[in-house]
């Protein structure tokens, strides 16, 4: 197997736990907007998480992507366009880490209660913005232009063995999926069989 192949899976791997960790995080962070009184234990919780586990991931994911990007010079404009796309959530997670880092610093100071709250809603909308932005680069890998795409959703005829539960389907399809059980049996009677 190819260094790259291997590299390439590696990279795979440390963007999947870089996902994981995020989400975790986030689900801690929402845990204690619940449980007040979780307040202070998630802050050195998520301190501790951003400090041992979350920059180790993010500076694993940037040098393996760097690496790859080297040794496949010259670079396509899809490369290009996943990563300018995978810059938001590094730079949105660098900046949640920040505040992090920021808010354990105001804990330790003992900071009033609002000024901690404040830097938990910095932490939380960071979050967001990774968990919206995180999965674009891998899922325009796959995507066909729009014109196919358009051509894919025309009508089909009976039979045409791609049945969905969508609601053009249920409209205009023969097989009965979906429509009410008047029409069911009076398309069963028509014999015809979708696939």
């Amino acid at each position: 197997m190819p260094a790259t192949h291997l590299l390439g899976m590696a990279h795979l791997v440390l963007l999947a736990l870089w996902g994981g960790v995020v989400a975790t995080e986030a689900v801690i962070e929402l845990y204690a907007v619940r449980h007040h009184e979780l307040h202070t234990s998630t802050i050195r919780l998520h301190y501790w998480i951003d400090l041992l586990v979350e920059l180790p991931l993010i500076i694993g994911v940037a040098a393996s992507g760097t690496w790859l990007a080297v040794r496949l010079w010259p670079l396509s404009v899809t490369h290009f366009v996943k990563i300018g796309c995978v810059m938001v959530p590094l730079a949105a997670n660098l900046a949640c880490i920040a505040f992090v880092l920021r808010r354990k610093g105001r804990l330790d100071a003992e900071a009033t209660d609002a000024e901690l709250w404040q830097h938990t809603r910095r932490i939380i909308a960071c979050a967001g913005v990774d968990m919206r932005v995180a999965g674009r680069p891998l899922a325009t890998e796959g995507q066909r232009p729009v014109q196919v795409q358009q051509q894919a959703a025309a009508p089909r005829p009976a039979g045409h063995g791609l049945c969905v539960a969508t609601p053009h389907h249920r409209r205009h399809c023969w097989c009965g999926r979906g429509l009410r059980p008047a029409r069911r049996e009076l398309r069963a009677e028509r014999d015809v069989e979708c696939r």
